[in-house]
């Protein structure tokens, strides 16, 4: 297993372990990459962050780096940045890179008021795409929905005619190791 961060916004160095490229990178124990391909300093949707430090994106150059880190190995996750809209260029998103890869998508979002709307617009925008499931992570804070969300998106999903893929409800994880735990039934 190897895990790919293509692009990620906010690496300023202020706290470099707590990236999510060096994160994957220590979870799976690959050689390589150890660190998302591209690091962009500015903590903004990664197409203002590569403007603002006068940094073209080349989005098929990443797509053909994520294929050659992926060649070698039985499963290859990619994380997206920011979100399925969230520009990694001005014309790409994280959609596009789902798409180009062919890859299942695994829509995560926190437990928190709005995922039902906002996981159900995703999911609405990823018709014809492969989704293979929802994982809603329990929220730093809780709100009153938390806990009920995931209900929520089945009752009204399925009330809307939409396919809806297994949905997983974690907790609040504090590891990599605890994660991997929570996420074996629905991995399996």
């Amino acid at each position: 297993v190897v895990a790919v961060k293509i692009v990620e916004s906010g690496c300023d160095g202020a706290n470099p372990g707590g990236e999510d490229g060096r994160i994957l990178a220590a979870a799976t124990g690959q050689s390589e990459p150890l660190e998302a391909l591209v690091r962009l300093a500015g903590a903004v949707t990664p197409a203002l962050a590569a403007d603002l430090e006068g940094v073209t994106l080349d989005f098929e150059g990443l797509i053909e780096q994520t294929h050659e880190v992926a060649a070698g190995a039985d499963v290859t996750i990619v994380e997206g940045a920011g979100g399925l809209f969230a520009p990694l260029t001005w014309k790409r998103n994280t959609r596009d890179i789902a798409r180009e890869l062919g890859a299942r998508v695994i829509l995560v979002a926190a437990d928190r008021l709005g995922t039902v709307n906002h996981t159900l617009l995703a999911l609405g925008a990823l018709e014809g795409d492969r989704v293979a499931a929802i994982v809603l992570s329990a929220p730093e804070v809780p709100d009153a929905s938390t806990g009920l969300n995931a209900e929520a998106i089945r009752l009204h999903g399925t009330a809307m005619g939409m396919t809806l893929p297994p949905i997983a409800v974690l907790g609040r994880i504090e590891s990599v190791d605890d994660a991997a735990a929570e996420l074996g039934d629905l991995a399996a």
